[in-house]
């Protein structure tokens, strides 16, 4: 296994993950996660169930400026 293998198999692990965590909770609080590439760059997603709209792979100002939003709605 190259040195590559390992940390994506992880990163989509994690992201399968987070896409179940958000269909089996029942919550109507804000679901916030972020996820790592392989080149060490962060990307944030969310989702709000009491709206069901979604946000996904965007930077730290993008994901803050949806939830700023999400808040004034």
């Amino acid at each position: 296994m190259d040195k590559y293998s390992k940390p994506v198999f992880w990163f989509r692990l994690h992201s399968i993950w987070q896409l179940l965590r958000k269909y089996l909770i029942s919550s109507s609080e804000l679901q916030v996660w972020s996820t790592c590439d392989r080149q060490g760059n962060i990307w944030w997603s969310a989702y709000d169930p009491t709206t069901k709209h979604s946000i996904y792979h965007v930077s730290e100002e993008q994901i803050l400026a949806w939830i700023e939003r999400r808040d004034r709605d």
